[in-house]
């Protein structure tokens, strides 16, 4: 089943490579960061620690993360049902769980691709004498990553789910904002968990109270990853469903 993962996780990948949005998305991605990080160092002042948390924790971030990754997975497993070329991949031989993981892998490394020249921006400012913590910049670019992969599940799950690319995308961000605004469930509840709920599963609290402090918790890798993989799940249930229906 891995060797056919990896066919799998190749052939999606050729395929991003291939298509001329992919080189338009990640562009527009690194000029878009590009931008607003000069924008971060004009209006830090000298406060270089906090270009760190703008870069990772603006409002840019949250929507380029949000649209991103539904972008990128949108048509992976829509389009196979669609065009009914899902079985002549299944005919393989391979598993339900080795088409999604395969696909999942794909668009994980294309998005780790996109992120892989920012540091360059890091490197340029300091060599221009700006000092950084690289330790919280590090921080930040593993809660991206997981962040990434977290949405990348997702919008593989929604796209199990329909076969309409479009429909795919409007549920992933459904999802992805449900998990994003779970910071303000404290606002509409008194109730002791909402608070909990609030500072603990909130992926903006993560990235903005934990990861932006230079604090690494274990439990909040933990919930990112075992999330990614409950999404996994459900997405080769999905996708077993509809190929018996």
């Amino acid at each position: 089943m891995i060797r056919n993962t990896v066919l799998i996780a190749k052939k999606e990948l050729l395929s991003y490579f291939v298509s001329p949005v992919t080189y338009v998305v990640a562009g527009l991605f690194f000029l878009t960061n590009a931008l607003f990080f000069y924008l971060f160092i004009k209006e830090a002042r000298g406060d270089f620690e906090a270009i760190t948390g703008y870069f990772f924790s603006w409002l840019g971030f949250w929507f380029l993360a949000l649209f991103i990754p539904p972008i990128i997975t949108m048509r992976l497993v829509a389009d196979e049902l669609r065009l009914g070329t899902i079985e002549m991949l299944m005919t393989a031989p391979s598993s339900d769980l080795g088409v999604i993981t395969g696909k999942f892998f794909a668009a994980q490394l294309y998005s780790f691709l996109l992120w892989a020249p920012t540091p360059i921006l890091f490197m340029i400012a300091q060599w221009s004498g700006a000092t950084f913590d690289w330790g919280i910049i590090w921080a930040g670019y593993l809660g991206a990553i997981l962040v990434y992969s977290l949405f990348c599940a997702i919008g593989i799950f929604t796209s199990a789910l329909s076969d309409s690319p479009l429909l795919s995308m409007l549920l992933a961000l459904v999802f992805e904002l449900a998990l994003l605004f779970l910071m303000f469930l404290r606002s509409y509840s008194s109730a002791p968990y909402a608070e909990v709920i609030s500072e603990r599963y909130s992926l903006w609290h993560i990235m903005s109270e934990t990861l932006l402090r230079g604090i690494v918790n274990t439990s909040h890798i933990v919930f990112l990853v075992s999330l990614t993989a409950l999404f996994l799940f459900l997405a080769t249930r999905a996708l077993e469903f509809r190929r018996w229906k």
